[in-house]
């Protein structure tokens, strides 16, 4: 393997700049804003960078003398060069101690940084690629490296006050005059979308359920519903086909039942709506991914490069346990956790609603009402607490006519029941009655 990146003088240039001009934190923390001890090559650079950090965070002025006491201190001074290599330091930063210097120095540091992942990344992908394993674990490992370097890249930046109240009133204004109550994409259920105020952008949303209540076939409902407006939607299937999945969404679009297209055994009538309903899917902005090995990596590619070349307005994921990681560890719920956060930051990161479909535990089958709580989250980890809202979907033991739809947590906005009929032979839902019971009680 050849030489990896690395630019020793920058190094050695940062860290001389903090020491001789007496930093009291205002340098370190922009520049901390850049880089991380992690990336610096050398490590002797890297326990000094960190030194640095540790001393300005305690309230003191970082000098030379103060450096080295508390490397030696900590056991670490001989192990960066002892005195001379911090005096050489102070040396080389009596020459050019310039705040400017130093940000130059940081964006060096992190532009070798990167490369060096890279770097590795790819000779780690040429010798899995000459050893001959699954073609798609090596993609999915190498993109799991470097996907990772772009989000850090985006996120984290600041904003004033100023420009936020702007964006909000004009927002706001834009409403009022079209006489809207919501700031998302509708749903095409009214009622919920009454409760949550439409799919917001940057919104990470849970609809969780017990097998074979109809969650897939909600989200297919709500994708149909969102692209006849407009928008975008990328939908990623887990389990279903993408033939199956289209066979769902004609149906709702014409109310022929499915296992009738399945036999081709349909009435003239039939066949008449069928080629319509064909003709007005065919055109709706939905694009299918079926992959029953989906990673988050996959994922955050996928979309990202659709968002950049054809625009993306909504992710649907069907559904969350179903992903897999390419970590390998003994707990399933750190996987999840992994999984959570990652849909979390796609959705700020292009700036979409991302709606995870997710199971519920057996839990909530050992309760008389069969409400569901928001700790029934199956390998929950942290879906809970990442997710902007969670929405349950299902069946009071003692009510066969209807199915609800409980929003039981919405971050920006209230909770409440609606409820659905579900129409199993066309996959449809709809609305029963026009009331929101407002409020969650797990019960």
């Amino acid at each position: 393997m050849q030489k990896l990146a690395c630019d020793q003088n920058a190094e050695r240039g940062i860290i001389a700049i903090l020491v001789t001009i007496g930093d009291n934190g205002k340098l370190f923390n922009e520049i901390s804003e850049i880089v991380s001890p992690e990336d610096f090559f050398v490590q002797a650079n890297r326990i000094i960078f960190e030194a640095i950090g540790a001393i300005i965070a305690s309230g003191v002025i970082v000098d030379g003398v103060i450096l080295s006491e508390s490397l030696k201190h900590a056991g670490k001074l001989k192990s960066v060069g002892g005195y001379v290599y911090i005096s050489k330091l102070q040396e080389e930063g009596s020459l050019d101690v310039s705040p400017y210097m130093a940000m130059k120095y940081a964006a060096i540091i992190k532009e070798k940084a990167i490369l060096r992942v890279l770097q590795l990344a790819a000779e780690g992908m040429r010798n899995e690629a000459f050893q001959e394993l699954p073609s798609s674990d090596i993609m999915n490992k190498f993109l799991n490296k470097i996907i990772p370097l772009s989000i850090e890249r985006k996120t984290g930046s600041v904003e004033h006050i100023r420009e936020l109240v702007k964006q909000v009133g004009s927002e706001a204004e834009e409403r009022f005059s079209q006489n809207a109550y919501m700031s998302g994409y509708s749903t095409g259920l009214r009622n919920l979308d009454r409760v949550t105020k439409g799919l917001k952008n940057k919104d990470f949303i849970i609809l969780a359920a017990r097998p074979s209540v109809g969650k897939s076939a909600l989200a297919g409902n709500i994708a149909v519903n969102v692209a006849d407006n407009g928008r975008k939607v990328l939908f990623f299937s887990l389990e279903m086909s993408g033939k199956a999945l289209t066979r769902r969404f004609i149906s709702y679009k014409t109310c022929v039942k499915t296992s009738r297209m399945e036999t081709g055994r349909m009435t003239d009538q039939e066949w008449k709506k069928f080629r319509e309903g064909s003709d007005l899917i065919a055109n709706v902005p939905i694009k299918i991914c079926e992959d029953y090995a989906l990673s988050p990596a996959k994922i955050i590619a996928m979309a990202r490069e659709e968002k950049t070349q054809n625009g993306l307005d909504l992710i649907i994921v069907d559904y969350i346990q179903l992903m897999r990681t390419d970590n390998r560890r003994d707990s399933r719920e750190l996987d999840i956790s992994e999984i959570s956060r990652s849909l979390k930051s796609v959705a700020k990161e292009l700036d979409i609603p991302v709606l995870a479909l997710s199971q519920l535990n057996r839990e909530v089958e050992k309760r008389d009402s069969g409400k569901p709580r928001l700790s029934d989250l199956r390998e929950s980890g942290t879906l809970e607490q990442d997710a902007d809202i969670v929405m349950f979907l299902w069946r009071e033991k003692d009510n066969s006519a209807g199915i609800t739809l409980t929003v039981a947590k919405n971050r920006d906005g209230k909770t409440g029941d609606v409820v659905l009929s579900f129409e199993e032979d066309t996959v449809s839902f709809r609305e029963m009655i026009r009331e929101v019971k407002s409020g969650y009680g797990a019960s």
